[in-house]
Formats: structure tokens, sequence, C-alpha cells
């Protein structure tokens, strides 16, 4: 923690090693001032990279290698489960309160068993992926304790001391 006398950790910053050679680094911080909450997701590539802001969640900037940027805007041809999942025309903001509308619709057409759309599992998360994210976060904190890398599948998690 960054702050005296604070329980939990406030400040993180996770090195990943994915499959297929993938690398990424998440930060997360709760000390960030001026940041409200923001969520900020970027993902690079050799041919592209993707931008996208919570702060403006109607928009996805990509990037090709040679400059060229095109903006996707929420509300075009998405598909079935992500116009189901869109409550208001492009637009018009969408927030957290709609977000807890999509899950508890999950949750409903779970408990019916049926999907509206296509028949198969519903799209929410379980307990099973509460579990896993509690599981990624002790794997942080022990990573970090013991300076070594944490194998972690969806089934299970090992303890590695060599990049893989």
């Amino acid at each position: 923690t960054v702050v005296e006398g604070r329980a939990l950790e406030d400040d993180a910053v996770v090195l990943l090693d994915l499959e297929d050679g993938v690398r990424g680094v998440m930060m997360v911080s709760q000390i960030a001032t001026g940041e409200r909450n923001h969520i900020l997701l970027r993902v690079y590539g050799a041919d592209a990279a993707l931008h996208w802001s919570q702060e403006d969640p109607d928009r996805l900037r990509m990037v090709d290698s040679g400059g060229t940027e095109t903006v996707l805007f929420r509300g075009g041809d998405v598909g079935p489960h992500a116009t189901r999942a869109t409550r208001l025309p492009g637009g018009h903001p969408e927030g957290f309160i709609e977000a807890f509308a999509n899950i508890y619709s999950e949750a409903a057409a779970a408990i019916l068993g049926v999907d509206p759309v296509t028949g198969v599992t519903p799209d929410f998360p379980t307990v099973q992926d509460g579990a896993l994210g509690v599981d990624f976060i002790c794997r942080a904190v022990e990573s970090d304790r013991d300076q070594a890398w944490v194998k972690m599948t969806a089934e299970r998690s090992t303890k590695s001391s060599e990049r893989t």
C-alpha cells in the first residue's frame, strides 16, 4: 500500500505472461489522483492497437501500424449478443446501472434455463468466475512476496520459478 495504515493494497502493477508468448501489464490503483474510478484498456499488437476508455465508453479506437486511426462507435451492427446488451441507441450514454441490468437479465435467463438469443449458457459471471478472480489476486500477492512467476489456468494455479 502507498497510504500508511491502510490494510488493503491500493496500488499494483502485475506482469502477465500469457499463452502463445503474449505479454501484458495490468496496472490498478485506488489512489490515482484525478481519476474517478477510471478504467482504460489498451491492447498493442504488431499490426494494430486498440484503445477504450470507461470515460468515453461509446468509442473504440483502432490504430494500425501505418498510423491510420479507425473509430468504432456503439450502436452499429455488432451482432446479437452486443445488441441485446445495449439498452439505448448510439449517442445516448449507457453506464454502471445498465451493466448491472444486463447481469440481472442474464441471471434470470439462467434460472429459466434459456438464452433468448442462442439457447446456450447465459453470459454472466459465475461463482467460479468470482473464485478465479480472488485466486488471481492471491496469486499476484504470492508472486510479489516470493519474487517468482506463478502459473495460473482456469482450472488451477501452480507456482513456477521459471518463465514459460
